[in-house]
């Protein structure tokens, strides 16, 4: 049986927020020291429980209010979120922004995003058995990034420059759903798919996840690409989608707003 979800409203249409649960969200303004967003044994909802490298050649910082990495050669960097998200997600919407400062490097997934369980701290990729779904960020030596399926061995079809805003939807649900995307419009995806968006362009559609037996209670990104680069991720949200009946609850909650304000109006009119 199909679901029927919205993910977002249109822009300048009345927002409907039907409720969701917020696993992970985080803007970095609130320090400029790295290790404030870090605890390894007990994270919040805004913590990762390492962000670390492996050498000199990767740098992490808080820069505009973003967390940058800066890589000038090898060594990985990598910010992993092992704490489980709870309860198990099934159906989700991960947010956040992308802003490729510099780059002389030519590189195919120089940066991996993963979702999955059982992940490490490690400054590596995890393994395929442990990923749920992945997707990488390819590089060129004109300061652009093209995003890539990783698994799937292929790519967008779209160059960008500056900050970008991405959206990753996953299926993990047991049956295929529909959501209203970043466009405004209606998209299906089936059970174990994934889409992504850059701004409101559907990049990459319908992709299979990793290891569908996989859920997706852990959260990692890594640079792992040797060349010259500096790239800024912000606005990290990560949240479930919501279930039918939840939205159909918040259209009748607007739906009888509407109704209060409009007998407000009326009160008014007649003094």
């Amino acid at each position: 049986m199909k679901k029927i979800i919205a993910l977002m409203a249109c822009s300048g249409c009345a927002i409907v927020s039907a409720k969701a649960d917020t696993y992970f969200s985080q803007d970095f303004s609130s320090s400029s020291t790295v290790s404030s967003y870090v605890s390894s044994s007990s994270p919040d909802a805004g913590q990762w429980n390492a962000i670390s490298t492996s050498g000199s050649a990767k740098v992490w910082s808080i820069a505009s209010n973003s967390l940058q990495v800066a890589s000038t050669g090898g060594n990985a960097a990598a910010a992993s979120r092992t704490t489980d998200f709870s309860p198990t997600p099934t159906g989700v919407a991960v947010s956040f922004s992308f802003n490729l400062v510099s780059s002389s490097s030519t590189l195919t997934s120089a940066i991996t995003v993963q979702l999955g369980s059982a992940f490490g701290t490690t400054n590596s990729v995890e393994s395929n058995a442990n990923t749920y779904a992945k997707f990488g960020f390819n590089l060129t030596n004109a300061g652009a990034w093209v995003a890539r399926d990783v698994s799937g061995g292929t790519n967008g079809s779209t160059s960008y420059t500056g900050s970008q805003t991405l959206t990753w939807v996953l299926n993990n649900t047991g049956t295929s759903f529909d959501y209203l995307g970043v466009d405004g419009a209606t998209h299906t995806l089936a059970n174990d798919k994934w889409d992504l968006w850059v701004g409101s362009s559907l990049q990459l559609t319908g992709r299979s996840a990793t290891t569908a037996s996989q859920s997706m209670t852990d959260f990692k990104f890594v640079a792992d690409g040797s060349g010259t680069y500096t790239g800024q991720f912000d606005n990290f949200s990560i949240t479930s989608v919501p279930e039918p009946h939840e939205y159909t609850i918040a259209i009748a909650g607007l739906l009888g707003l509407l109704v209060l304000v409009r007998q407000s109006r009326k009160v008014a009119m007649n003094g």
